[in-house]
């Protein structure tokens, strides 16, 4: 069931919306994927996200991003109750302790694939050394450059940003390959055969 179709009824040419407690009568229907979406503000404070039991990283990198930038419930909730942080830490743009510094903090140590931690910054984002070699996860799929020639020239390969990894070889992320090289699909089967 499509969000939209949810929230805003077709009369003629003209949209118009339901009343919020029809729609707060919807959302208790909903699974915490949809009633999490962000339809408006208004939304997702009725949707009641301080209550929801996050079990994945997903979910809490959602989560923490609606407190961060919507301020929607408080930082030292979330803090204290999702990523069980005890203290405030130095905020480096305020340089005062802040509950939103502890939480900029877990975040910036914390795998964005999977949530483990992790000192490894590839192109400055957190990113471990099992979702960089990880086939399966598109978007953090990394290759070396002697594999990437399989698949494109040395002209084509030469501006890709590039992440220095252990031995010096240069790892290149598979999305920006396939970006550049013209007729190549992105399939598993291809990033499985790598």
């Amino acid at each position: 069931m499509c969000l939209k179709s949810v929230v805003r009824i077709r009369f003629s040419l003209k949209h118009k919306m339901l009343p919020w407690d029809v729609i707060r009568i919807i959302q208790r229907f909903l699974r915490w994927r949809e009633r999490s979406k962000m339809v408006s503000r208004q939304w997702l404070v009725d949707a009641k996200l301080e209550r929801a039991k996050l079990g994945k990283w997903r979910s809490k990198k959602l989560l923490y991003s609606y407190v961060r930038y919507l301020h929607i419930g408080s930082m030292e909730a979330f803090c204290r109750e999702r990523l069980r942080v005890r203290h405030a830490k130095l905020n480096i743009w305020t340089l005062k302790c802040t509950w939103e510094g502890a939480a900029d903090h877990y975040m910036s140590k914390r795998c964005q694939a999977c949530g483990r931690m992790t000192n490894a910054s590839v192109l400055r984002i957190p990113i471990c050394n099992k979702c960089r070699f990880n086939p399966k996860l598109k978007w953090t799929f990394m290759v070396k450059t002697y594999e990437a020639r399989r698949f494109a020239t040395r002209r084509q390969i030469r501006d890709l940003p590039y992440h220095v990894g252990k031995g010096g070889t240069h790892l290149r992320y598979w999305t920006d390959i396939v970006k550049v090289v013209p007729g190549l699909k992105d399939r598993l089967r291809i990033r499985m055969g790598i």
